[in-house]
């Protein structure tokens, strides 16, 4: 797909905007991961939601709307939106991601791999922007921690170098309006 079209990525105006955004990304991540606590908290988090995040969820809006048909629409349009970013918004973009992570981490048994693809926009930050919205739109019960939690793996993405502000950013928004509209 690259032979046909420059990355938007590549154009110049944007350059200045990337490297800002990488700045800020760098300093976040710093922040967040001062100790060696903070920093377990956040791959650990990223493990937690991982497993139990996405059922939970999807068990409450359930609980909440009583229709298996509406539910297993809303998870069809939603995987489907998730394959588009992933195999053609993404490539559209070609940005590549935080050069940080070169060894996979393990963490007892389990192992955390540097992430493959390209970075903009996050799929995680979609997933979580469309939790927001179908939270909110569903007025769905545990709606503070729900927000709270989904938040958190969003800026987990970033803390974690697995994703630059921005890339969380867009897809949080794109993701909250698509869950909005579900």
């Amino acid at each position: 797909m690259r032979k046909f079209f420059k990355p938007i990525t590549e154009k110049s105006f944007v350059k200045n905007l990337i490297i800002a955004d990488q700045k800020l990304s760098d300093s976040i991540a710093h922040q967040a991961t001062r100790s060696k606590i903070l920093n377990w908290f956040w791959y650990i988090l990223r493990i937690v939601t991982n497993v139990l995040g996405l059922p939970i969820f999807i068990f409450i809006l359930y609980y909440k709307i009583h229709d298996i048909i509406l539910l297993i629409s809303i998870l069809i349009f939603w995987l489907t939106a998730g394959i588009i970013i992933e195999f053609l918004v993404k490539r559209l973009f070609a940005r590549i991601r935080p050069p940080v992570h070169t060894k996979p981490l393990h963490i007892g048994p389990l192992t955390i791999k540097r992430p493959h693809g390209y970075s903009f926009p996050s799929g995680h930050g979609f997933n979580t922007g469309v939790i927001i919205g179908l939270t909110i739109k569903y007025s769905l019960p545990f709606s503070i921690p729900i927000i709270l939690m989904a938040l958190l793996v969003a800026f987990s993405r970033i803390v974690l170098k697995f994703h630059y502000t921005t890339d969380v950013l867009i897809g949080l928004t794109i993701g909250f309006f698509y869950g909005i509209l579900l």
